[in-house]
């Protein structure tokens, strides 16, 4: 049975909050798992998470923040996204990066343009509670 989207919105969709979500990892699996030729791989982690607020179509807040990592930062990856091990030197950790972006994207619809791969990190990466609070919506076609 398909999951409803929104519950009774009490606002026009002009006065609907969206935050338009984009994140950078350090690889494609949020979760750590063994390959088939038995080689382990650990869990990637976020390097950044970046959003825009939206109410209806205006624009509330632009927001970003890399956030400090522990694991390996494959060079393959740093060149796709730009971002080098130098930078994330000085970057909060995710735990507060975390807070940082609940606080912006509470109460609003999520959006990312690959939503099975930005919410299965989000999924592993915040709060349960608030993840289980949102619906997240994909762009990609």
């Amino acid at each position: 049975m398909p999951r409803e989207l929104l519950t009774a919105p009490s606002c026009s969709p002009r006065e609907l909050a969206f935050a338009v979500i984009d994140l950078e990892t350090t690889g494609g699996s949020p979760k750590a798992h063994w390959d088939q030729e038995e080689r382990f791989h650990p869990a990637s982690e976020i390097t950044e998470v970046g959003l825009v607020k939206l109410c209806g179509s205006v624009i509330q807040e632009r927001w970003s923040s890399l956030a400090a990592i522990g694991g390996p930062f494959p060079a393959a990856v740093q060149r796709l996204t730009g971002i080098t091990r130098e930078m994330l030197a000085g970057a909060p950790p995710w735990e507060r990066v975390a807070l940082a972006f609940a606080a912006r994207a509470e109460g609003c619809v999520w959006v990312a343009h690959h939503a099975p791969y930005d919410g299965s990190f989000l999924k592993a990466w915040c709060p349960e509670g608030l993840w289980k609070r949102h619906r997240l919506i994909c762009t990609r076609l």
